[in-house]
């Protein structure tokens, strides 16, 4: 028996890689994974990206994900993405574009503004079947809502822009919203989500600090409770006085994102609107 020392033949060490072709490809593709960390880390050490995404590789990386999603340029898309309480919303313009490039459209989206430059129909052919489709945005609508109360608000600046691009915006999430994922645009976040805080200090400062309060006096509470009741009271009339099936889901959808109605409340006025919607069928 020999006593030579029996050496083992060296084992080739392999790295591990999991690959995938699916929609989440970005995250369970780890060569894929790999290569948008590395760009979001580059990204983020640029000065030419918004301060929400600078020195951030997280929000890098969801922003490049998603731009592959959508189709665009990710360094487009993150001059055109603005994060509004802890939501990502799209500029209405590239919301549009996306829409005209990749949406269900024969031709791009065109526009009707009335005489008196009070409303606006956003309207564009569908490419299989040649059906004319369209939204309509009035300035009675944004009255109604509130819209052009906020501070800084561009609907006393430029109007009749606004009813194109929230008319627009309302098309495609109405005919198409699985062209942007069901994103908001900017201008719909800052009324949501930014009720008491100016669309400037939303992209400047994010959302508002939660500040502890005292306990609320019974007056305060029953304030809030008449609050509450005129706004639904609002929401509710202005499902009744929609004209169509389009206008019931555009009221239901603006009602079910007032903070000032509880969630009973809106789950009569979803109620409603469904009655209202298969009553027009």
């Amino acid at each position: 028996m020999s006593n030579e020392l029996q050496v083992a033949p060296a084992v080739e060490m392999q790295t591990l890689v999991s690959t995938d072709t699916g929609e989440n490809s970005a995250l369970l593709d780890s060569a894929k994974f790999g290569q948008i960390q590395r760009a979001a880390n580059l990204m983020s050490n640029s000065t030419l990206v918004p301060d929400h995404f600078r020195n951030n590789i997280p929000n890098c990386f969801i922003a490049i994900e998603m731009a592959s999603r959508l189709g665009v340029d990710p360094f487009m898309f993150m001059q055109k993405c603005y994060v509004i309480g802890k939501k990502p919303g799209l500029e209405a313009q590239l919301i549009i574009a996306i829409a005209n490039a990749r949406g269900p459209f024969r031709s791009c989206i065109n526009y009707r503004v009335s005489d008196d430059r009070q409303s606006c129909t956003a309207y564009a052919t569908l490419r299989e079947t040649g059906e004319e489709v369209s939204s309509t945005v009035d300035m009675k609508m944004v009255r109604k809502f509130g819209w052009d109360s906020k501070k800084d608000s561009m609907w006393t600046k430029m109007p009749e822009q606004m009813l194109k691009y929230r008319s627009a915006v309302f098309l495609i999430r109405t005919i198409a919203p699985e062209v942007i994922m069901g994103l908001y645009s900017r201008e719909e976040l800052q009324e949501i989500d930014q009720p008491h805080q100016s669309g400037l200090q939303a992209l400047i400062e994010g959302p508002a600090m939660d500040v502890a309060t005292e306990p609320e006096e019974p007056e305060e509470a029953a304030t809030q409770e008449i609050v509450g009741t005129s706004c639904y009271s609002m929401h509710e009339q202005a499902l009744r006085d929609a004209p169509n099936q389009e206008s019931v889901l555009i009221a239901f959808d603006v009602a079910a994102h007032d903070p000032d109605i509880d969630d009973g409340q809106k789950k009569t006025l979803m109620a409603l609107s469904e009655k209202l919607y298969e009553s027009m069928n």
